[in-house]
């Protein structure tokens, strides 16, 4: 937390310096080196407030009786576009607005046309749901990972333990698996493609070994989940079994 209220300092000050080089600077080199300032720095005060905001909520979420936690059965929980669709929409006009002030063509014109182009594009993506399609939710059987044209099952007996930790500055969920090979057991495809399917996941278990030793992780937050919450709720369903069968649909 001090980390973080640190550098959020520091980009303040730096968003600060941006606008009293602007002030101060009678050329347009001054203007462009001050802006830059305020759009790089301002953009990373931006996240700041979100990051605050999941770190309290964890604290106080992992207070919480196990009671008092519950979840909808097979509910799905979709990414949250809000962040992602701000951040590109407010990096991709301010390259806009810096491009229509600058008056010649240098590295910070080429460095803020690429920023534009790129957040267009993933923009445009997001916008037209070819990415970021991935769904989270739980069932008796375990949890659910859904993408755009298949879902697999972690199932809850083949959980090991799970552990909840920091990354970035970003709580997550990590899984270390009995037998990973169950989980392709456990897919659901209307792709033909199989096999590739089951490659990209042995991959994605090859990942998160080599960056968190296990292997599966996600991050509550991106689908609007809190980390403590449903890191508590799996927990529960881990150590009482007989728990689970509130997950079951009534017919």
């Amino acid at each position: 937390m001090k980390k973080n209220i640190f550098a959020f300092l520091i980009c303040i000050m730096f968003v600060v310096l941006g606008i009293f080089i602007i002030n101060k600077s009678s050329d347009i080199k001054g203007f462009e080196i001050g802006f830059a300032n305020i759009i790089i720095f301002g953009l990373a005060c931006f996240v700041f407030p979100f990051i605050f905001a999941d770190e309290y909520r964890l604290k106080k979420e992992l207070a919480l009786q196990i009671n008092q936690i519950s979840i909808k059965p097979h509910k799905k929980f979709y990414i949250d576009k809000l962040r992602p669709v701000s951040f590109l929409s407010v990096l991709f006009l301010a390259s806009v607005f810096f491009l229509a002030f600058s008056k010649r063509i240098d590295t910070f014109q080429y460095i803020f046309i690429g920023l534009g182009i790129l957040s267009f594009l993933f923009l445009m993506l997001v916008l037209f749901k070819k990415i970021l399609q991935e769904t989270i939710s739980i069932s008796e059987e375990g949890i659910h990972i859904g993408k755009s044209d298949y879902y697999f099952i972690i199932r809850f007996d083949n959980i090991k333990s799970i552990n909840l930790m920091e990354w970035n500055s970003v709580a997550y969920i990590s899984f270390e698996l009995i037998n990973p090979e169950d989980c392709t057991r456990y897919l659901f495809t209307k792709n033909q493609n199989r096999e590739k399917i089951v490659k990209e996941i042995y991959k994605t278990f090859e990942n998160g070994i080599k960056y968190f030793e296990y292997p599966y992780f996600f991050a509550p937050s991106r689908f609007k989940l809190s980390p403590a919450f449903l890191f508590r709720l799996i927990e529960s369903y881990l150590k009482n079994p007989e728990k689970r069968s509130e997950l079951k649909l009534l017919d």
